[in-house]
């Protein structure tokens, strides 16, 4: 992912938009990117976020000039976290991009819901 990280900046250098396309190609990049990010915020290491830091820096920038959303979001993530850190009320921030979607349904196709009445989802679930 080191690699294609410095491929990427050296590539699409002063086109946002390209930052945009290519970290939502998930690839190894996104997934490179997003653990680095996550290792920086959760433990302070920056080994592996230094080779990334500025596709992340640029991602970050292209993000920021998108227009603002306003409305209702869902979130689901396919592992448990503790609740205590996902309150209702609270202000969430990732240290990394993430995914949301105006259909609650896609939080149920992302979680295996099944077709009949039983239950097959886990891991939380955000109404933002």
């Amino acid at each position: 992912a080191k690699a294609v990280a410095e491929w990427a900046v050296q590539q699409v250098e002063g086109k946002s938009e390209l930052y945009l396309r290519l970290y939502s190609l998930e690839s190894p990049l996104c997934y490179g990117v997003n653990a680095a990010m996550r290792e920086v915020a959760f433990r302070g290491e920056r080994e592996r976020y230094e080779p990334m830091k500025d596709f992340a820096y640029s991602l970050h920038r292209a993000m920021m000039s998108q227009p603002k959303y306003e409305g209702t979001v869902f979130r689901a993530m396919d592992f448990r976290v503790s609740e205590s850190l996902y309150s209702v009320g609270a202000v969430v921030t990732m240290p990394h991009p993430t995914s949301a979607s105006e259909d609650p349904g896609v939080v149920k196709d992302f979680l295996g819901k099944g077709d009949g009445d039983e239950e097959l989802m886990t891991g939380p679930q955000f109404k933002f």
